[in-house]
């Protein structure tokens, strides 16, 4: 008799298990961040950024401006609707972007541990900058308009 191996499709927790990051309110309490569903490990695919290319004329609200990625001078990748629109800065982050689109865990990450990223190491708009709250030990308290 051949075993079935898709019984463990319909199983819920299953999925859970092999799902590795969800979005939930961020630690500070100002908006969303996206956190480990599971422990991930050092040099691990965390996820890919997608979305529409775009031009920065084609992005008109603050919030998509916040939600989209420089690819390079005047090309964006704008708001995907998922989990890579809600990733938040750190200046100890716990993955780093290899080449235009995906995060790689940085470090062993635990899970529901918040998955960051340093903005500093992303393509930024000229003159563009933040105050940094991440409350790492190492913060600059500065990102962008180095």
């Amino acid at each position: 008799m051949k075993e079935n191996h898709n019984h463990h499709q319909s199983n819920g927790a299953w999925q859970r298990h092999r799902k590795k990051v969800y979005v939930a309110p961020a630690h500070d309490g100002k908006g969303k961040g996206v956190f480990a569903a599971r422990p991930i490990h050092a040099g691990e695919k965390v996820l890919v950024f997608r979305g529409p290319l775009m031009e920065r004329s084609q992005i008109t609200t603050q919030e998509d401006l916040e939600h989209s990625l420089l690819i390079e001078p005047g090309l964006y990748m704008g708001p995907s609707g998922g989990e890579d629109d809600y990733i938040n800065h750190s200046c100890d982050p716990t993955t780093a972007l290899v080449g235009r689109q995906t995060l790689i865990a940085s470090r062993n990450i635990a899970e529901d541990e918040e998955i960051t990223v340093d903005y500093d190491t992303l393509w930024l708009e000229p003159g563009w900058s933040m105050k940094c709250a991440c409350g790492s030990s190492n913060c600059r308290g500065l990102v962008g308009a180095s």
